[in-house]
């Protein structure tokens, strides 16, 4: 009898501590305006009940006390997020103090089970805003954060029932000495300003206007060889390349390249066309003062800037979180937008199902906005600047992780293979995961390909294209274990740096062919001269026949992340540069040169520079500097707001 009346307090109060924190993180998404499915919410709460329960036998054959059981919920949820052991035992040591701390009455558990529940819930809200604001440790903040909450609603409900007098004095004093710390480190903490969504910057200057508009669309992670229109053995842009069927005056270039290798430094190059050692966000600046910290940009000026002042109306509509990461992204654009979607809850049970029912309504979550939303504002953005010159980017994010190809393109190249998971290719993976791994990320592209044929019907439709430069370009591509490291942001090899390029002209005019080596700096340049400004950067404009010798650059500095590491490959944490000058690259990695013929090895699995001693040293004196900080300014952070973070960590991008 009297472990059946254990066994029922430890259910309800593990029941009611992941029913409590679920129902706080839906009412705060619901806030948000994320408008999650009903059965998805079902499903989520079905499966938090469930391990609770499981959670609560094993509590009570083992004869743990109530305290530390209702621990348990939370250091599972620590450890689905990944977690190292070290930090799910201590939060659940502090779980047990805080509980035991303001327990001195008859247990309760329904009543322990709310506040422990609530109390994990606005840790994970409010924590990650204090850290960033703060400059401090995130883990370190949110477990404070709990441990407060926690000692707060037990002082709330021992104040509101009139018990105060038995509130032990410990309480008082240690949320009083949190509260002065939370103050003065929020106090002391100045906000840095950067561009977010909704918000438009003021329009500055400008009589002149360009003769055309210009319509940039970045298709995230996509790496050139694997589209159809590159000579890919799977169909996969089967839109793309009919849309270069029926043009007269579309460029597709051979071989483009990023000069990084990740979102943010890729991203910041494009903007500016600078390399990321001159603009400063990379890796050696991220990640200065904590997982969660950013880097600004230190230009003179940006594209969006320079157009701007010459008439232009700018607007970038896209669908990664990660570009409110590099403050200052969003300067010169009088829109700097990301679509709304559905952000999924920070729970328990989201866990459980992302564990083990991965593929059970995951691509109505994409965690980030589709591309036929970000379809539908770029056409706003166009209708809306009518009479203007405009300057329009589109970021699309299909291609990257979570690799979840909706219907009906599901299975269109993984039917017969065999896999797991949906996320980021691991370095342990198996060959036949990979290449499970690689067919869904194909059928990614295959679906965003077909949303890019749709924009590009109507753009057609309405004559937008004929009077219109459009880029069409990545910012960067994704490894399968090619070179000892998988992903992206691991290195400067192809897979992750030779991106596509699609240029069309407006109507009546003509393009040279490029059979070597442009970049996106290039870009940059284009565009600054179809404006008539001058470039903010240092690449060269595509509209005139390239030098010989023109060289294209790509830097990467090391992500110092441990689990990066662990998860991508030891590579992945060793700084890299490459240069191509025509169809030939030399790559920097670990002190040794390594020398490739593109033209007649795409896949760099020949090195030649034994061989060919004088192309090696040619190429030596074009390497990046891989500058450590830019000529001016250092690391910053960007003020993220906790679903911005929680949008990065889901990509991956943070823990």
């Amino acid at each position: 009898m009297a472990s059946r009346r254990v066994l029922l307090g430890h259910s309800v109060a593990m029941v009611t501590v992941v029913l409590s924190a679920f129902g706080f993180e839906v009412v705060y998404s619901h806030h948000l305006g994320a408008g999650l499915p009903e059965g998805y919410l079902l499903l989520c709460a079905a499966l938090a009940v469930g391990a609770a329960l499981l959670l609560a036998g094993f509590a009570t054959l083992a004869r743990i006390p109530a305290s530390l059981a209702m621990a348990l919920p939370i250091a599972l949820h620590g450890s689905l997020l990944g977690w190292p052991w070290a930090r799910v035992f201590a939060f659940g040591l502090i779980t047990a103090a805080g509980v035991r701390l303001f327990v001195r009455l008859p247990a309760n558990a329904f009543r322990d089970g709310v506040i422990v529940g609530a109390a994990w819930c606005v840790a994970w809200v409010f924590g990650p805003r204090l850290a960033l604001r703060a400059g401090l440790e995130f883990g370190a903040v949110v477990a404070g954060g709990f441990f407060a909450a926690t000692l707060a609603g037990g002082a709330l409900y021992c104040f509101t029932t009139g018990r105060w007098r038995r509130l032990p004095p410990l309480v008082a004093i240690v949320l009083a000495g949190l509260s002065g710390i939370a103050l003065l480190a929020y106090r002391g903490s100045e906000p840095i300003e950067i561009a977010v969504p909704w918000r438009e910057a003021p329009r500055t200057g400008g009589e002149a206007a360009a003769p055309a508009d210009v319509i940039l669309l970045v298709l995230d992670t996509v790496r050139a060889d694997h589209l159809s229109i590159y000579g890919y053995e799977r169909d996969t842009t089967p839109q793309l390349r009919a849309f270069l069927e029926r043009s007269d005056r579309a460029v597709l270039y051979p071989l483009a390249f990023t000069p990084a290798s990740w979102t943010g430094p890729a991203h910041a190059s494009l903007f500016t066309g600078r390399m990321p050692s001159e603009h400063g966000a990379h890796y050696g600046t991220f990640f200065k003062r904590g997982p969660t910290s950013g880097a600004p940009i230190v230009v003179e000026q940006t594209l969006a800037e320079a157009l701007r002042t010459a008439g232009y109306a700018t607007a970038a509509v896209f669908a990664n979180s990660g570009l409110f990461w590099v403050e200052g992204l969003g300067r010169g654009f009088d829109l700097y937008d990301q679509p709304p979607y559905a952000v999924r809850p920070r729970v328990l049970g989201e866990r459980i199902r992302a564990r083990l029912l991965p593929q059970i309504l995951d691509e109505v979550l994409a965690p980030y906005p589709t591309a036929p939303s970000i379809n539908r504002a770029l056409l706003a953005t166009l209708k809306a600047a009518e009479g203007r010159p405009r300057f329009v980017v589109a970021n699309y994010m299909e291609a990257h992780e979570p690799y979840v190809p909706a219907s009906p393109w599901g299975g269109t190249f993984s039917s017969g293979l065999t896999g797991t998971g949906l996320s980021l290719p691991a370095i342990e993976d198996d060959a036949q995961t990979l290449e499970w791994l690689a067919a869904r990320y194909d059928e990614e592209i295959l679906a965003l390909d077909a949303s890019l044929g749709e924009l590009l019907v109507a753009l057609e439709a309405d004559g937008t294209l004929d009077r219109s430069w459009l880029f069409i370009t990545s910012d960067h591509g994704e490894a399968f274990a090619e070179h000892g490291v998988t992903g992206h942001g691991a290195g400067v090899h192809n897979e992750q740096i030779r991106v596509p390029l699609l240029v069309q002209p407006p109507r009546g005019i003509t393009l040279p062919q490029a059979t070597g080596a442009v970049g996106l700096l290039d870009v940059t340049a284009t565009v600054a001269g179809i404006a008539g400004v001058a470039s903010p950067g240092t690449g060269r404009d595509l509209r005139i026949p390239l030098p010989a010798g023109h060289a294209v650059q790509a830097e990467f500095f090391g992500d110092s992340r441990e689990f990066k590491q662990d998860y991508q490959g030891a590579l992945v944490g060793e700084p890299a540069r490459a240069v191509m000058i025509g169809t030939r690259k030399l790559i920097e990695l670990q002190g040794a040169r390594s020398l490739f013929d593109l033209e007649a090895d795409p896949a760099e699995e020949h090195d030649l520079a034994a061989g060919r001693p004088a192309d090696a040293g040619t190429l030596e004196g074009r390497l990046p500097p891989l500058l450590r900080e830019p000529a001016r300014g250092g690391a910053g952070k960007a003020e993220l707001t906790p679903e911005q973070e929680e949008a990065l960590r889901q990509l991956g991008y943070i823990q």
